[in-house]
């Protein structure tokens, strides 16, 4: 009954939300209702369930994450309140205009990565696009991705650890949601490819790599593996299917930033 509750208190704000043409965040819905929340992901269950009664996604109810994702490169962005078909995007209000020379989009999971990428300008050596959902990208950065991508008809690469969850990572920007999203999520799907770092290139590293950042799969890594091998993109992929079969045979994982042991610069 606690459940029913949380949902009526959601849709309850949300009315109001709506009627007074304003927007929040998660996390205000919380404090809004502190007393009855024991903790912020009862709320974002809360708000999920509203959403998916309503067949809606979480930014029509006016409810957005607090700002997640970050963008540099080459990219200038202007805004006008001319309708488009991007107007259900919770990343862009109104019609948006891009100008750029870039050749790629290069997706960042870690935000530490991004940082040193962005620092080396990486894109002054590369024309490029780089975005970073620090982690899981949010709804507002898988758009932005998705947008551009689809504006400036380039592809979209992926760096992650050699990790599965990294590959995870990547897969959300590739099918433009999660098992969590609400409903089709393909609008904001973009082809992202694997670009790095995957166990066949780790490998060829490992004579200037420490012993140290080869860490053992756990039995959570396996068993997400396993998972990631039955999705129908990378059954479909013998390339994808080889490099989760070499992490499985090996049975170790690493972070992104081990390579700064090659070099601080050595990713750009």
């Amino acid at each position: 009954s606690k459940s029913f509750v949380s949902v009526l208190l959601v849709l309850d704000f949300v009315h109001s939300l709506l009627m007074a043409k304003k927007t929040t965040t998660v996390r205000e819905v919380y404090y809004r209702y502190v007393t009855h929340f024991r903790n912020q992901p009862e709320c974002d269950t809360a708000i999920f369930e509203a959403a998916r009664l309503l067949n809606v996604e979480r930014g029509s109810l006016g409810i957005f994450a607090s700002p997640k994702g970050w963008i540099c490169g080459k990219l200038t962005m202007t805004t006008s309140s001319v309708t488009s078909r991007y107007d259900s995007l919770p990343s862009i209000q109104g019609r948006a205009y891009f100008e750029s020379d870039a050749r790629v989009i290069i997706v960042v999971e870690k935000e530490g990565v991004y940082m040193r990428l962005s620092e080396d300008r990486f894109f002054d050596k590369l024309d490029c696009i780089v975005v970073t959902g620090k982690g899981i990208p949010d709804l507002a950065t898988r758009a932005c991705v998705k947008i551009l991508s689809t504006e400036l008809d380039i592809p979209v690469l992926g760096l992650c650890d050699c990790n599965p969850y990294g590959l995870q990572v990547l897969l959300t920007y590739r099918k433009g949601g999660t098992a969590r999203s609400t409903r089709d999520a393909s609008f904001m799907a973009s082809n992202t490819q694997w670009l790095g770092l995957r166990p066949s290139q780790a490998v060829r590293l490992a004579e200037d790599l420490p012993n140290s950042v080869f860490q053992q799969l756990t039995a959570r890594d396996i068993s997400k593996i396993s998972s990631l091998m039955k999705v129908p993109y990378i059954k479909s992929s013998q390339q994808y299917n080889d490099e989760l079969e070499q992490m499985l045979e090996s049975g170790w994982k690493m972070e992104l930033e081990a390579l700064s042991w090659v070099g601080v610069d050595y990713l750009s």
